[in-house]
């Protein structure tokens, strides 16, 4: 299963990491995950990117999700990648310094700075206390200067 080039093999579609079949195998007793966010926004700012969504909750559309996790990359990004011109979610890099969910239906945002020019496209997912992992949000895109 080793690859030379397995970081640009990720991001396009054909990394499975082994640890993934380990953590859907567990039985946890809240089977609950957060709502997709729909609505994730990103506008150009100085100096970076804004991105705004609603909050979608810890079960569902209630309650506070425990962690987000927004990843950014220069190909669209989707949940699983066909190995064309796309990129998988968790080959996408991270967004530093996340904000902490706040309560469903709140409006939230963060500031990306530090990109370089182009087209970014940005998605997130958020997780509940017992690591319950939500779809991947509709993906956004804003052009930095």
């Amino acid at each position: 299963y080793a690859n030379d080039k397995a970081a640009g093999y990720a991001r396009l579609g054909g990394y499975f990491p082994a640890c993934a079949g380990y953590m859907w195998s567990q039985p946890r007793a809240d089977k609950t995950a957060p709502a997709a966010v729909a609505d994730l926004a990103a506008k150009p700012v100085d100096g970076g990117v804004e991105l705004t969504w609603t909050a979608p909750g810890d079960d569902g559309g209630s309650g506070t999700a425990a962690v987000y996790q927004i990843k950014h990359d220069d190909l669209p990004i989707v949940e699983q990648a066909d190995g064309g011109k796309q990129c998988n979610f968790w080959a996408a890099e991270n967004v530093a310094d996340e904000p902490k969910p706040a309560a469903a239906g709140t409006r939230q945002s963060c500031l990306i700075k530090g990109l370089k020019p182009g087209t970014h496209y940005f998605a997130l997912k958020a997780r509940d206390e017992l690591n319950n992992e939500s779809e991947l949000s509709n993906v956004a895109s804003a052009e930095v200067k």
